[in-house]
């Protein structure tokens, strides 16, 4: 049976701040990508409706990931395939913020590195607000 994951994330930012960081390939990268322990390596994101990407970062090796975006609905959904996994965005205004809900199915992942991965999102998006996770 495929495993599907779904994390919900409010942050102290607009719905366009955190949609775009989805976007961006530096962003992307540092989101989806950035270990701690390598030095980041030139990446690129066609950010449109079957646009790729591909995020590089120099460990010992190159270590490379590619994907597609399947569906761009600025501000508030975006899907994207990679890694064979299928991650569905949905963002929405909320009174302090935004709520970010991230639903993956074929999850090679685990929970707690998509809990990591919406971590570095919140620290590049809201570096002095909170997130928190429901």
């Amino acid at each position: 049976m495929t495993e599907i994951i779904r994390l919900v994330r409010r942050f102290d930012a607009s719905v366009e701040r955190v949609f775009d960081a989805w976007l961006h390939p530096v962003e992307l990268q540092q989101i989806l990508l950035a270990s701690g322990y390598g030095r980041m390596a030139p990446s690129f994101a066609d950010a449109r409706p079957g646009g790729r990407f591909v995020l590089m970062e120099q460990r010992d090796d190159l270590v490379s990931y590619s994907g597609e975006y399947r569906l761009i609905e600025r501000p508030t959904r975006l899907v994207l395939a990679f890694d064979d996994e299928l991650v569905e965005l949905s963002i929405r205004q909320v009174a302090t913020g935004c709520e970010l809900v991230l639903s993956l199915v074929g999850a090679s992942w685990q929970r707690d590195q998509w809990r990591e991965t919406l971590d570095r999102l919140e620290a590049i998006i809201n570096r002095d607000g909170m997130a928190t996770e429901g």
